[in-house]
């Protein structure tokens, strides 16, 4: 941490202070941060006495925006694969055409639109399939945390039942077991 405010202004002395009982004026009050927030700060300045014997330590920043990237939807080819996946989709696309398929509309839309339904229905199994993926994997790493947990567990129940003893030798034992 360092005072920003001193760092932006080396060559001029301020102050934030002023002791009226013993007219002395000293730099109390401090703007502290990072190097990485000095980089953004575009003007830090110290307030004009007012009321108060302190005074304010302000700072302006920049704060960059983030910028928003493009990631274009892509079909998880391997969902293709499976069977219940396709028959979903053909399911979806029945349904969209049963209810959309009318004269009036022209195919250009009903393909466009059709193309967006169809998109949801991937995007959804997709979004339950990493799910699940994400629910057996933490129930697999609990399966195999649980021995080792097991044995930290008897591990130092032993180990302080051999202490209370004043077994020393059978506490030092345990762990080589």
């Amino acid at each position: 941490m360092r005072d920003l405010c001193r760092e932006t202004h080396t060559t001029t002395h301020h102050f934030t202070f002023h002791s009226r009982a013993h007219e002395t004026y000293v730099h109390l009050d401090h703007f502290l941060g990072t190097l990485d927030l000095q980089q953004i700060i575009t003007d830090i300045e110290i307030e004009a006495h007012s009321l108060s014997d302190h005074t304010e330590v302000v700072a302006d920043f920049e704060i960059p925006s983030k910028k928003q990237t493009y990631h274009p939807w892509r079909l998880q080819e391997t969902l293709l694969q499976r069977p219940e996946v396709v028959k979903q989709s053909d399911q979806a696309t029945t349904n969209y055409l049963a209810t959309n398929d009318i004269p009036d509309i022209p195919i250009k839309i009903l393909w466009n639109a059709w193309k967006a339904v169809i998109r949801g229905e991937f995007l959804a199994i997709s979004a339950t399939n990493n799910t699940l993926c994400r629910v057996k994997g933490e129930h697999l790493n609990k399966r195999v945390r649980e021995p080792d947990c097991i044995h930290v567990c008897t591990y130092r129940c032993t180990q302080s039942a051999a202490t209370a003893q004043g077994d020393k030798e059978a506490a030092c034992t345990v762990g080589s077991r």
